[in-house]
């Protein structure tokens, strides 16, 4: 039941952090990843009739590791994803998204279908990271 539940939130973070993506939103998210310097951005989108508010942020280098925090707000429930990514974990989902970007192809992508979205790179890039738990941590606000 918790890798169900663990599974769920990853694909709506994964589909929030691709709509910032398709949105062309997210060239100064990927920036300050890429540096791992401070950002805060906030965005409320509509997945199959659910509400999703997403604030994303970096809060910089804690020792060698990256600090990242993304939190998903529903009317009924909230989420926070909190991160501790290494120089090669940022240089890997910086470049998945720069590549994802520069597809054309990508632009065409129905955020309301989670099949869609589940194949994309960005999707399976991120996951990697969120399923583990020396890396990524999700509590239930």
């Amino acid at each position: 039941m918790k890798i169900r539940i663990i599974f769920a939130l990853a694909l709506i973070f994964c589909a929030a952090r691709l709509s910032t993506v398709l949105a062309n939103d997210s060239s100064s998210f990927t920036e300050n990843l890429k540096n791992c310097s401070e950002y805060y951005g906030s965005q409320t989108i509509e997945l199959n009739d659910i509400k999703l508010t997403t604030t994303k942020q970096i809060h910089g280098l804690k020792g060698e590791k990256c600090s990242y925090q993304e939190t998903i707000a529903t009317k009924d429930s909230s989420y926070s994803v909190k991160c501790m990514l290494s120089k090669d974990n940022v240089k890997e989902l910086v470049q998945i998204m720069e590549d994802f970007e520069k597809d054309a192809g990508n632009k065409k992508i129905d955020l309301n279908d989670f099949t869609q979205v589940e194949s994309t790179s960005v999707v399976t890039g991120w996951t990697k990271y969120l399923q583990n738990p020396e890396i990524c941590s999700i509590e239930i606000d």
